[in-house]
């Protein structure tokens, strides 16, 4: 899978400017599979680390990275052929666009179709700012963003996460980006398993992680005017959360659901939190 990867991004014309590679402490060859795949080949870089979750390898990737835009590329996944050349296109006359995505198709481990694209998606909602907060849309290895935006926001990929650390930092890219472009050509192969880990987890377990991170992004955004549309958006948000949470509880017996509240109950008093340092500007 790795090898198909880095081959894809290797192949793209005109071509990347660099390839960082971080091995998040596997036990394989990925070491000897990198360097077969680099040999001849100066842009690649090999950085290992020490496992410490997709996140802090994506955070490794980022600060080693020299690029004025940064891409960003699963290790099961893969790019198609032209798709740096779209996205070129897409930003090489407009200035200002500084967080792109693209669709992409999704196909399982026998190389079936499982989503031929989401063309139902118009440029135009794919670029819209409180359509992207409003929904699951955006697809890391879709993902190509400005390396200034990156810094502007402050931190990186949320490494107390344990899922949804890809929304939690998108949110807060889609939120300051001056623009936004969005490619409605699939220009990307998502490979994954009918029953992986992402589709298999529990709703408890679910719905506990978005409310975690839409919590960490209300927090960011709480106190700056400029961002009082994705407060007003991620509110209405977590309620509908912390409803599915409770309903799915209550459906499974008194002992989930008053474990549930007591889980809710941490989250709670930091939403109200940010809700209150959200308002304070609005009253002054």
């Amino acid at each position: 899978m790795l090898s198909r990867a880095i081959s894809s991004v290797q192949r793209q014309d005109p071509p990347v400017w660099e390839i960082i590679v971080v091995d998040d402490g596997s036990t394989d060859d990925t070491g000897t599979l990198v360097g077969t795949l680099s040999s001849g080949d100066p842009r690649v870089t090999y950085l290992r680390q020490a496992n410490a979750g997709v996140a802090s390898a994506r955070n490794t990737g980022i600060r080693r990275s020299t690029g004025t835009w940064i891409a960003f590329l699963d290790s099961d996944d893969e790019w198609l052929a032209g798709r740096v050349e779209r996205i070129r296109g897409m930003v090489i006359n407009r200035p200002g666009v500084e967080f792109t995505h693209s669709d992409r198709r999704v196909v399982d481990q026998d190389g079936q179709c499982l989503e031929p694209g989401r063309s139902r998606v118009s440029a135009s909602e794919g670029a819209d700012r409180r359509f992207l907060l409003e929904h699951w849309w955006i697809k890391t290895s879709t993902v190509v963003v400005r390396a200034a935006l990156l810094e502007r926001v402050g931190s990186l990929f949320n490494e107390r996460l344990r899922t949804c650390e890809d929304y939690e930092l998108f949110w807060r890219l889609v939120a300051e980006a001056e623009e936004i472009a969005y490619d409605t050509h699939p220009s990307v192969l998502v490979h994954t398993e009918r029953h992986s880990l992402s589709t298999a987890l529990a709703a408890r377990d679910r719905y506990r992680d978005h409310i975690a991170a839409m919590t960490e992004v209300l927090g960011w955004a709480a106190g700056t005017p400029r961002h009082a549309g994705v407060t007003r958006i991620l509110n209405a948000r977590l309620r509908q959360e912390y409803r599915n949470a409770l309903t799915t509880a209550r459906a499974t017996g008194l002992p989930a659901l008053v474990a549930e509240s007591a889980w809710l109950t941490q989250y709670l008093a930091r939403w109200l939190h940010a809700s209150i340092r959200a308002l304070a500007p609005v009253r002054g």
